[in-house]
């Protein structure tokens, strides 16, 4: 068995090291002087963006410009491979520390530790360690364009807003990156370069073609070729190539009529160049690049492997020699590390091999592969022998390979790589490992395409034999089989659960349990655990659907139990219940145990994306007593982090979340915004059960705004019953109809169907929803004229409220119940305490001391406790130095004081450094 050390990446995400080399450049190379001054410029700002297709010379340039720039510098070679933020983070740390070895120890040993906390918890650490780099330090991702996971799109944002300014970044790649650019550049923390930019003038091609190519050519000559190539470097340096080899030969064409000859786009010259620089290659040269195209990077023993060389050939080169010759023929082959080990082929170059490759020898190509697949497989890079397997379209291999690691990949959450190889096997890769289909179905499920699971169990069923359709002789089955059947019933739960078949979930579920009965081991891909706790969960939500608070609550702590190491359901089982204490009114207990799944979940051994529940949770917890900041914060978190598995869960609570914050900071367009972008979603990713609350919110903020006719267009939609029982599932469609009634100038009927409403919620111990519908009731009992009636509803809302912190239930509902709330004179000094944090929060005076804080054990559990120097800093503020006379007393950097006020606020969640002085008085820190 082997075992990873702290810090170490496993086997199946080895780094390979030479991606953190800076690549090697000509000796002759052209300086682009105007272009290094624009990089120069660039270093007073957060980023800069290299931006334009391949065979620029971007890499070049930037290489060229770091080793005169006088900057210390780190650099990551990026390629599709590095999707998943696990290995993109890994790289990204491990080039910080070719610089400075004790920056990132930290934070690359929690990512890559059996039990990582939080992307932006390992973020945060690493941006605290490089704010104590007092030296200018730049960080190069080149090819970014190969990136294309949100989640790591949404890192690199965190990272630029939060950046130390000692830290610059370089992004070069093919296409802008989907960051924050129009931001970036109208706060000037942006500079660019793009293809204009980088294509070469008449004189530096002049320069190139002279200097580096080695070619004695007049101005003409440069122009034609200038013109043919428009400025791409790539193209030049093919042309070169090509005439160096024609400016030798006999013949009666002279170079200018030699350069006349071509004609086209191009596209067509670049494919006509490469043929004549490859064919004029010795025919050992020739069939070496040829056959090494299919890798990413080459190394000697790699190449051999590939090549078939054993060393017993008489006279033949080794790959070693051969790749170390192509070097000095400058034949667009680059050396990754300074040992000149490793290797790659300029992108272009490589595409045109392949195609060569495969016209004049297809039938070789699969071997090619295989053997690759098999080097790679012995060094312990499991994902390149999967990669090369499946080009060789060796699907058996393939599949024992994914097969291998898909239990670990599923625990790191790395369903995006699984999908992609998955969706590269073919019949004769799931017929020899059947097993796959299950790993399949479970990737479409967890990755938001349903509709690709149902083909695949009807498969796994035709291979068994056997459908799982509860049959008597179905539950007489062998163990195996009866295991598969238990998970096929398993996951059509589910898939009944999404489509909102709720009668058909419970029979679904009972099946299940009696396939799994008599201590079944497992089913085709989880273990038996892993599957009833999948169908209790189930059990637990149609409970909680149809409104069995007390059985869904007892149901969703089995499944902690069954499922106590299942990174996925432990965050969803604590945010389902949290939710249920939310209506049950119990809103400290909700954040108890969302902050003890968030505390579980961090133990993992890599964070699930379903966690994002739990943010968006919290978010909306600190939306209710008003902490809008810190709202925000843990609702963005809990968006980013969903949307990666299109959680509609975390995106329905994510985005409404937001809007709210948008609404009550007098945002209205972007709250409007932000609802609607939900809406798209939710379309895009069939999201079908988010679809009537998301119509919902839109009818609740359109009221909020003013807007009634298209609040009025959604009641006429709704079905409540106006007399009838209101189901559990549709009472906040009621609770919102009302305040449409209401607004509508209706107030009977809203009043009246309050009354019903608090009639079931009371029944069921709904107190959440109570306080809601007693706000509505009181102003519709006031705008009836009947206004002690009104006070006393209002008041036992207040009662119910006060102890649990609610602010924005009573805010949100607008000026009538505010005047209302002035007109209740408690005798109680507490609630007159608590009316007056409200009126001043609706009055917004003030307003972060009308806010609810956490105390006790569930803040402790949140914010830690302070460090040691935090504390030192705190004492200083608290005798009201300012940053930089802290600094200068604990002779720390500006920018360290700075981080350190920063992690104080955030760790006492306040906003400024008075909050952070009274919340320390309050917790006896300054003692």
């Amino acid at each position: 068995m082997t075992t990873n050390h702290p810090g170490e990446a496993p086997q199946t995400m080895r780094l390979l090291r030479t991606k953190l080399f800076i690549p090697q450049t000509h000796p002759d190379v052209v300086d682009r002087i105007w272009l290094v001054d624009r990089l120069n410029q660039g270093l007073n700002r957060k980023l800069t963006l290299v931006c334009a297709s391949a065979g620029y010379g971007k890499t070049t340039l930037l290489s060229a410009w770091i080793r005169q720039c006088g900057k210390a510098v780190g650099w990551v070679s990026l390629d599709e491979r590095d999707n998943d933020p696990a290995p993109f983070w890994g790289y990204f740390i491990s080039a910080i520390q070719t610089l400075h070895k004790d920056i990132g120890s930290t934070a690359l040993a929690m990512l890559w530790s059996p039990q990582p906390p939080a992307l932006e918890t390992i973020l945060t650490d690493l941006l605290n360690e490089l704010a104590q780099v007092e030296s200018d330090f730049l960080l190069v991702l080149d090819d970014y364009h190969a990136i294309e996971a949100q989640s790591i799109h949404k890192g690199i944002g965190f990272l630029l807003d939060n950046m130390p300014p000692t830290m610059h970044l370089v992004i070069a790649g093919r296409a802008e990156p989907p960051l924050a650019l129009p931001l970036m550049r109208a706060r000037r923390e942006l500079v660019e370069l793009h293809p204009e930019d980088l294509r070469f003038t008449s004189n530096e091609a002049s320069t190139f073609l002279s200097q580096v190519m080695g070619l004695q050519l007049d101005q003409d000559e440069v122009q034609a070729l200038e013109a043919l190539t428009e400025g791409w470097a790539a193209g030049l340096q093919l042309a070169g190539i090509a005439l160096q080899s024609a400016a030798f030969q006999a013949g009666s064409r002279s170079i200018s009529e030699y350069i006349r000859s071509f004609s086209g786009s191009h596209r067509y010259v670049f494919d006509y160049l490469a043929q004549e620089v490859l064919n004029r290659q010795p025919e050992e040269i020739q069939q070496f690049l040829v056959k090494t195209s299919i890798l990413e990077r080459l190394c000697g023993p790699l190449c051999d492997e590939v090549t078939g060389f054993t060393g017993q050939e008489s006279g033949r080169l080794s790959s070693q020699d051969i790749l170390e010759a192509l070097v000095r023929l400058n034949l667009f082959i680059l050396p990754l590390d300074p040992q000149r080990q490793w290797y790659r082929y300029h992108h272009l170059f490589g595409d045109f091999l392949r195609t060569r490759l495969e016209q004049t020898s297809p039938e070789t190509t699969a071997e090619l592969h295989r053997r690759a697949s098999r080097w790679n497989q012995r060094n312990g890079y499991t994902a390149e022998a999967i990669n090369h397997a499946l080009a060789a379209q060796d699907f058996i291999q393939a599949g024992q390979l994914i097969l291998d690691v898909a239990t670990a990949m599923f625990r790191r959450s790395e369903l995006t790589t699984v999908r992609q190889w998955l969706s590269q096997l073919s019949e004769a890769g799931f017929e020899a490992q059947p097993r796959l289909r299950m790993i399949k179905a479970w990737t479409f499920l967890a990755t938001g395409s349903s509709e690709g699971v149902e083909p695949e169990l009807q498969a796994i069923e035709r291979v068994l034999g056997q459908r799982a359709d509860g049959s008597a002789e179905s539950y007489s089955l062998p163990g195996e089989v009866r295991g598969a059947l238990g998970e096929i019933s398993c996951l059509r739960a589910i898939l009944a659960f999404n489509r909102f078949d709720l009668p058909t979930v419970l029979p679904l579920i009972s099946q299940a349990q009696r396939y799994l009965a008599d201590n079944i081991q497992g089913g085709w891909f989880n273990d038996r655990l892993d599957i009833m706790g999948a169908v209790v969960f189930m059990r637990s939500i149609a409970y909680e659907y149809t409104g069995n608070i007390p059985e869904a609550v007892k149901s969703f702590e089995e499944t902690l139990t069954l499922s106590k190491n299942n990174p996925h359901l432990v965050p969803m089982c604590y945010s389902h219940l949290a939710q249920l204490k939310v209506i049950c009114g119990e809103l400290r207990q909700a954040e108890e145990i969302l902050r003890q799944g968030l505390q579980t979940s961090g133990k993992a051994q890599r964070q699930s994306p379903l966690t994002g529940m739990a943010f968006t949770g919290l978010g909306n917890l600190y939306y209710e007593r008003n902490q809008l900041d810190e709202a925000e914060k843990h609702l963005e978190q809990g968006v980013r982090m969903g949307i990666q598995w299109r959680s509609w869960e975390s995106s329905l609570a994510g985005y409404s979340g937001l809007a709210w914050v948008d609404a009550a900071r007098g945002r209205s367009d972007q709250a409007e915004a932000r609802l609607q972008e939900l809406a798209t979603l939710a379309e895009r990713f069939e999201m079908q059960l988010a679809a009537p609350s998301i119509e919902v919110q839109k009818a609740w903020l359109a009221v909020r705004q003013g807007r009634l006719d298209a609040a009025s267009r959604w009641a006429q939609t709704c079905d409540i019953d106006p007399n009838g029982e209101i189901p559990f599932v549709s009472e906040m469609h009621a609770i919102v109809l009302a305040r449409v009634l209401l607004a509508s100038g209706k107030p009977d009927e809203a009043e009246r169907l309050a009354a019903r409403l608090l009639a079931s919620c009371e029944a069921g111990e709904r107190w959440g929803r109570v306080i809601e519908t007693l706000c509505i009731q009181a102003q519709a009992l006031q705008s009836l004229g009947q206004t002690s009636q009104a006070e006393s509803a209002l008041q036992r809302a207040l009662s119910l409220a006060e102890p649990e912190g609610y602010v924005r239930t009573f805010i949100d509902e607008g000026s009538q119940l505010m005047a209302l709330l002035s007109r209740i004179t408690p005798t109680d000094e507490r609630m007159r305490a608590y009316i007056e944090r409200l009126k001043a929060a609706g009055e917004g005076r003030d307003a972060t001391e009308a806010t609810e804080k956490p105390s006790g054990a569930a803040h402790a559990a949140h914010t830690g406790p302070l460090s040691e120097r935090e504390i030192e800093v705190l004492r200083l503020i608290a005798q009201g130095l300012t940053n930089q006379e802290i600094a200068e007393k604990l002779f720390l950097s500006l920018n360290t004081v700075k981080t350190h006020a920063k992690n104080i606020n955030f760790r006492l969640e306040v906003s400024n450094r008075t909050q952070a002085v009274r919340r320390a008085q309050e917790m006896g820190l300054l003692e």
